[in-house]
């Protein structure tokens, strides 16, 4: 026999509402072997847990989502009721639920986009459910909807933990690929999806809060090296080279240039004061930077800094070689360093103005900007 959940409303609920909140509700729920009572408070809208809660964990034995229309859903979530072992004994788990099931597991992803998240347990569980394997991006509104969760995480990332932000370039690096290019451009259009995503991953890297001197994660998509205090090094850190063919980054220490690699370096009036520099970089070869007019022949990169205001007055503070891994022979073609500008309306679009081409020599494009942001080769 199928083990089905049974929901069942046993008390009315008050009238009382809150406006986007809940009433106070009690309701039954049948779990493979027992009924029980669960009783709610007057809620705002998310995932809210029962007053009853594990001895064990502490938890609430059982979550049910708050709809911003006042409506309680009839999903129920379990968390596990685990007793922590001796060692003279085997795990003991709670007659009331049986497994520790991600709240959001079975609700449609653009339910979620509607919820809020404020804890760190709620980003933690909207990123699994974001990058559980099952998990694919069909339409246009599932990577508009995908995207607005992303913007949530983002505005509370401070604390985030190591395995949060794998998790959260994870799922980046997911919308970046080729399999959702076509879904991602219609969004685009629709949402300005591919502008809200960049945007949200620039400033979930300068923003999250970590201990550690550099980090670096690795996608195929998307890989982002952070360095912390630059300028508090033996040799201070001016810049990031990244190598394609191992798909790594690493810092730069000195203002040579690596040669057949793609490589930014930042001036020293520029980096002084700087605390956290972030280098990013986007495969091209989804073609989700391209335009009418302009193909873009090299990975998009981009260097952030904590303090920009310190640059606004600098020239051509930013050097940057670029590597073309593929070797550009078209006649009746030239190639121009860009920037990808991005509005305040979240549209963007290629421009040259601030930046200058130096030299190309054995497929390395040397290029100079009098600001930071994305940086791409163009083909013209």
């Amino acid at each position: 026999m199928k083990h089905i959940i049974w929901f069942i409303l046993i008390i009315l609920i008050e009238f009382q509402l809150s406006d986007g909140g809940c009433p106070k509700a009690t309701f039954e729920f049948f779990n493979n072997t027992i009924n029980a009572p669960y009783n709610f408070i007057d809620s705002s809208v998310g995932n809210i847990g029962s007053l009853e809660t594990c001895p064990y964990t502490g938890r609430p034995y059982v979550y049910l989502p708050c709809y911003p229309n006042s409506s309680w859903g009839n999903e129920p979530y379990f968390s596990t009721c685990l007793k922590q072992p001796d060692k003279n004994t085997t795990p003991i788990i709670s007659t009331s639920f049986s497994s520790d099931v991600n709240p959001f597991l079975t609700m449609p992803i653009e339910k979620v986009a509607e919820l809020p998240i404020e804890t760190s347990n709620d980003v933690s569980y909207v990123l699994s459910y974001l990058n559980q394997q099952t998990m694919t991006f069909k339409t246009p509104s599932d990577i508009a909807s995908a995207v607005k969760i992303i913007d949530h995480v983002t505005l509370n990332n401070a604390n985030s933990s190591n395995e949060i932000q794998s998790e959260f370039y994870s799922i980046a690096n997911k919308l970046l690929s080729p399999n959702s290019m076509l879904q991602m451009q219609e969004a685009q259009k629709v949402n300005r999806s591919i502008v809200k995503l960049i945007s949200s991953v620039e400033k979930f890297s300068q923003n999250f809060i970590s201990n550690k001197s550099d980090e670096n994660f690795v996608e195929n998509n998307l890989v982002v090296s952070i360095v912390n205090m630059p300028n508090n090094r033996t040799k201070p850190i001016v810049g990031f080279a990244f190598d394609p063919i191992t798909n790594q980054t690493s810092s730069i220490g000195s203002n040579e240039m690596i040669k057949n690699s793609t490589s930014i370096m930042l001036d020293s009036q520029a980096l002084s004061q700087q605390n956290r520099l972030t280098f990013s970089v986007y495969n091209h070869e989804n073609r989700l930077f391209d335009e009418e007019s302009y193909r873009v022949l090299t990975r998009v990169i981009s260097l952030t800094i904590d303090k920009p205001e310190l640059t606004k007055h600098l020239q051509k503070f930013v050097k940057i070689n670029f590597y073309l891994e593929n070797n550009f022979q078209h006649e009746n073609k030239t190639i121009t360093c860009a920037y990808w500008h991005i509005f305040n309306n979240m549209t963007a679009q290629w421009s040259t103005d601030g930046c200058q081409l130096i030299s190309i020599k054995d497929r390395n494009v040397i290029c100079e900007c009098n600001h930071l942001t994305h940086f791409a080769i163009l083909m013209v």
